[in-house]
């Protein structure tokens, strides 16, 4: 009789009664978890699922994956591996390829280009982070295909396996689950002048006239055999402060060996274009690494259209496929050097020391030596003046870092040549701005218009002897006494003829 039963007792009675329900229940109805991964057989294979995970993503990949590889328990519980469809390799070829990294890449690669890839195993997933997650998969070998986001690297395609282990008995399965850490070669082109600051990317060792090395290396990026998209193609072209410069010796080099016959190379008067030959492309790729460096070398002359207040960016471009097998599939990096030139700037004025008054038309050669014998010339060979205006002020653009000697090789109308000599040292510093970017000052540096000009003051003329101030009151009076004199001259001459008479 339940009324003679404890309240205790009653409870724990409850208890028994739901802890046989749900044993019960597992037995009609396993877990999920336990049914998916463990106790496989022929009978329930068709059940089992499994999960791939995909690490060595950027945020923002596209991933895509297909089944290539059927995995299945025969009915006397042995597993048979084979292909899903014709890939043009024989799945015998296929294992022995993977038990070798790099044949296993080249049937990845050929699965892949294959008519018979068929569709993809599950919707396309997006990276969040370094990996994504397919779930719901079924035993077997899966094609993966990553498409970038940033479109900065060219991912291989890769395999992963979702294996079968057995059991303890040797009567079932496990489905383990499959992971693939996805291979890739950032592609990335770095530009270098001789002598450029590291930090801002800027060369300022370079006057007018002189020819900056330019040396850029490009990431060589790994396409398979049977790609059908091998874009890789490098162009620079020059500033209008720049004079592009085939002859200092164009090269195109992997290691010491030159590969510029595998390009199609166009010189242009502002700069070139290198594009790998499509006839070519397969054995360059096929012979060099990811990852390996292309070397190009070749040169710039700073010109007279060098800004002073600006450097000039000289950009190079590379523009690469990111998918081997789509044609429209490509994107560029680039990088650039920035190359500063300076002026400078003088005055030139009379010796009046209360009112100096500018002078006109005095004209300075700029020398590369003290002993002033070596003058600095232009791209043209043009030796560099400087010849003052109305305001007496000379300028002359072009400057690098360096000493230079200023020397007047020519006075205005009327005075003697300063025999000074003005000795010019561009000194520049760069400085970070925490915006980004940089700021470049330079010693004696003028303002204004002239900024980034080296203010060398101003330079004195005197009259030549003799010769007072144009325009001075002493012109005036120089000018009556040499009529009074030509008239006393003219007395002397006549009463001298009248005494001889």
């Amino acid at each position: 009789m339940m009324h003679g039963i404890s309240m205790e007792g009653r409870f724990k009675a409850l208890l028994s009664t739901l802890f046989a329900m749900v044993l019960a229940l597992g037995v009609f109805f396993p877990s999920a978890a336990l049914a998916e991964t463990t106790g496989v057989t022929a009978a329930n294979q068709g059940t089992a699922t499994g999960k791939l995970t995909v690490t060595g993503l950027t945020d923002g990949d596209k991933v895509d994956i297909y089944k290539i590889v059927n995995t299945t328990i025969q009915g006397d519980n042995t597993l048979k591996h084979e292909f899903a469809a014709d890939y043009g390799i024989s799945f015998d070829a296929y294992k022995v390829y993977a038990s070798d990294s790099v044949e296993m890449k080249k049937a990845a690669e050929t699965i892949g280009s294959s008519a018979n890839l068929g569709a993809v195993a599950q919707p396309q997933k997006t990276a969040t982070g370094t990996s994504v997650e397919f779930t719901g998969l079924s035993a077997g070998e899966y094609l993966v295909k990553v498409t970038p986001a940033s479109g900065k690297v060219v991912y291989q395609w890769s395999i992963a396996k979702l294996e079968y282990t057995a059991e303890t008995g040797g009567v079932s399965y496990k489905l383990n689950d499959g992971s693939i850490a996805v291979k890739n070669t950032p592609v990335t082109i770095d530009k270098k002048a001789t002598g450029e600051d590291a930090d801002t990317h800027n060369t300022s060792q370079y006057s007018v006239g002189q020819v900056i090395p330019y040396t850029a290396e490009v990431t060589i990026p790994q396409y398979p055999s049977n790609a059908t998209n091998r874009k890789f193609k490098v162009t620079d072209t020059m500033t209008a402060g720049l004079t592009y410069m085939k002859a200092v010796g164009f090269s195109i080099m992997v290691g010491s060996t030159d590969v510029s016959g595998s390009f199609d190379i166009t010189h242009n008067a502002d700069g070139f274009v290198a594009e790998i030959k499509s006839d070519a492309a397969a054995a360059f790729f096929s012979t060099y690494n990811a990852g390996q460096k292309l070397t190009i070398k070749y040169g710039g002359k700073i010109n007279s259209s060098a800004v002073v207040n600006t450097p000039d960016v000289n950009t190079i471009t590379l523009e690469f496929a990111n998918n081997p097998y789509d044609e429209h599939s490509n994107d560029t990096v680039t990088d650039h050097v920035d190359n500063s030139t300076f002026g400078l700037k003088l005055v030139k004025v009379d010796n009046d020391t209360a009112s100096p008054k500018p002078l006109q038309g005095a004209e300075f050669t700029v020398y590369t030596d003290s002993a002033c014998e070596h003058p600095m010339v232009d791209e043209n060979g043009s030796v560099i003046k400087l010849t003052t205006n109305a305001q007496g002020i000379g300028t002359a653009k072009g400057f690098g870092e360096g000493t230079f000697y200023v020397k007047e090789t020519k006075a205005p109308a009327g005075y003697t040549p300063s025999g000074d000599i003005k000795t010019v040292t561009f000194k520049a510093t760069k400085t970070l701005n925490p915006g980004g970017g940089y700021t470049i000052t330079i010693e004696h540096e003028g303002t204004g218009e002239y900024l980034n000009f080296y203010d060398a003051g101003s330079i004195v003329n005197v009259p030549q002897p003799g010769l007072p101030v144009t325009g001075g009151a002493g012109t005036v009076a120089l000018t009556v006494v040499g009529v009074g004199l030509m008239a006393a001259a003219g007395v002397i001459v006549a009463r001298s003829r009248k005494n001889e008479a």
